[in-house]
């Protein structure tokens, strides 16, 4: 009889929560996949969410969350028309806790006016600046008049962009790996991100400086005996 008493409390206590996890909407789910920070997922989730049965402030948090993957997925202008349709839907909704501050900046400059249906402005960004371009290596022409004290010094200054690249590289590979940690250790998204692409960028120009020291070491090799060469009459 205390085996069948104590069946029915574990059944009484295991089936709300069996119940809970099987009346889950699509809703919460996408708000899990948006935590995980994926992305594509999450969105493909909230057009379940959107086709069931809503109201109104349900169908608003669909459209933040749609604005927030959209942002994550760097899809600005998307982002903006579902934020502003969040707030035509619930005036009232906001971001949820622990948005980054520069998500909850671009979400409010979005919504500036649409929350009492004002004219329709979109977020103002600081227009990206052009990304900057190493000037060309400047050619060495050797011309086969020159006096031997010049010959003898291309040797030197190959040896020596042979020494920054190869200084070039441990820097901004040790560079990398930090900004790689910090991408991982990061608390919001957006920071991650930022992380993540400042990573990538320091370890191709690891790459490059590598490749230049390389590129000098072996002309150097080559320069050396022609620079102790004496000039012909």
């Amino acid at each position: 009889m205390n085996r069948w008493r104590l069946a029915l409390v574990i059944v009484a206590w295991v089936a709300p929560l069996v119940t809970a996890k099987a009346d889950e909407g699509a809703l919460e789910r996408a708000k899990r996949l948006h935590r995980d920070f994926a992305f594509a997922p999450c969105l493909a989730t909230l057009d379940v969410a959107g086709a069931e049965e809503n109201t109104p402030a349900r169908l608003a948090e669909v459209e933040l969350y749609r604005g927030l993957c959209a942002y994550g997925l760097s899809r600005r202008s998307a982002a903006v028309d579902h934020f502003q349709t969040a707030v035509k839907l619930n005036p009232a909704i906001d971001l949820p806790p622990l948005t980054s501050p520069r998500i909850r900046q671009f979400f409010e400059s979005a919504v500036a006016g649409h929350r009492s249906s004002g004219p329709r402005e979109p977020p103002s960004e600081p227009a990206p600046s052009p990304p900057s371009e190493a000037p060309p290596a400047a050619s060495v022409a050797i011309e086969d008049n020159r006096p031997p004290p010049a010959r003898r010094l291309l040797p030197w200054v190959t040896a020596g962009v042979a020494a920054a690249g190869t200084l070039g590289y441990a820097v901004l590979g040790i560079r990398a790996r930090n900004l790689a940690s910090d991408a991982n250790a990061a608390r919001f998204q957006d920071d991650a991100l930022a992380s993540g692409d400042r990573a990538r960028t320091s370890a191709r120009l690891a790459s490059v400086s590598l490749g230049v020291a390389v590129a000098a070491a072996v002309a150097t090799v080559l320069l050396w005996p022609d620079a102790e060469r004496p000039a012909e009459p």
